[in-house]
């Protein structure tokens, strides 16, 4: 199915502040982000050493997304069958892969993906290592150790072997508590579908949706509040962020309009209602409220967006830093100064 029908029938829904996506498996409430951002953040990691820091992030990643929110009989199916006929329809459909094959033999599982997120932008790395051994792992309930990983053109050929160790149950959140940490009241303002609607957000190939031209990716949120936890080079995003965004805004605009350009880019894309103001020269205020909760046993913890936030926003002064974050439920608090 085209991501442009789901969203004509409802299948993904969007309000402000707000990504709802209801294809083949439970309801979700989803993100967008831009796919160049965590590209180079796995690119900086692994420079950094902390390679191995990513693929385990994204493995309980991925036991957490397959444990909590996969359906029961889903997860009955026998694991090859699923991956091949229901999983890859939905992770098509959002984007993140256009074609895979998974095959399983003699204690070991051999996948061929085509064009997979990440991959298509920096190549072999460890975070999409990491997402598919977090997925065999739930399946086969058994931890996996990845033999071979190599890249050929468009394609990545893995081969993970099955260990005699099982795969522990992750600690979470509970479903019935992730969604409703996730609940978000209705609002009037710019958002996904209006976003699309406008062309602010266009739907390109592949079921890929562009901001500028850049891609963004649809994901479920956890793994950001996961590497912020980590602490996992986190303090490389601001950079990061300010160098991608540098090329997509207007520098001889406004601050003001700058501001509102952020508000819209991040209600369009699922992290919340989005207030700023500028208070004086030298100090701006955001509070996002609603902001997306994960299903980690561990606090939610917003850093991540907070920097990759902050690396935009010294598009207006390149000295500007957060002298102040709050977090609290439901709400996220920042405050910037000069």
């Amino acid at each position: 199915m085209k991501l442009s029908d789901s969203i004509g029938k409802e299948i993904l829904t969007g309000s402000v502040g707000r990504i709802t996506n209801r294809f083949k498996i439970h309801q979700r409430r989803y993100v967008l982000f831009f796919e160049d951002i965590i590209a180079e953040y796995v690119k900086a990691c692994e420079e950094k050493g902390m390679g191995d820091d990513v693929a385990q992030i994204c493995t309980q990643w991925m036991n957490l997304v397959t444990q909590v929110l996969t359906p029961t009989p889903l997860k009955k199916l026998p694991p090859v069958f699923f991956l091949n006929n229901v999983a890859k329809a939905g992770w098509n459909h959002i984007g993140v892969v256009e074609d895979f094959k998974v095959e399983e033999k003699d204690g070991a599982i051999k996948i061929r993906s085509k064009n997979e997120f990440v991959t298509r932008i920096i190549g072999k790395n460890s975070y999409d290592t990491g997402l598919i051994a977090g997925v065999f792992s739930s399946l086969w309930k058994h931890e996996m150790r990845c033999v071979k990983a190599d890249k050929d053109g468009q394609w990545m050929e893995y081969v993970f072997e099955i260990q005699k160790k099982p795969m522990n149950p992750v600690k979470s959140k509970t479903k019935a508590e992730y969604d409703r940490l996730n609940y978000f009241p209705e609002y009037a303002g710019v958002g996904f579908k209006e976003a699309l609607r406008t062309g602010f957000f266009r739907l390109g190939k592949s079921n890929r949706i562009y901001f500028r031209n850049k891609s963004v990716i649809m994901t479920e949120n956890t793994q950001f509040h996961l590497f912020a936890n980590r602490n996992v080079a986190i303090e490389k995003l601001p950079d990061i962020s300010y160098r991608f965004f540098h090329s997509l805004v207007d520098k001889g605009s406004p601050d003001e309009t700058k501001i509102t350009l952020l508000k819209n880019i991040l209600q369009s894309m699922g992290w919340g209602l989005v207030e700023a103001r500028i208070e004086r020269r030298d100090k701006i205020t955001m509070e996002i409220k609603y902001p997306p909760h994960g299903l980690q046993n561990e606090k939610d913890n917003w850093g991540f967006i907070t920097q990759v936030i902050l690396g935009y926003m010294r598009l207006i002064d390149r000295k500007i830093k957060i002298t102040k974050t709050k977090q609290a439920k439901n709400s996220l608090s920042i405050d910037f100064s000069v």
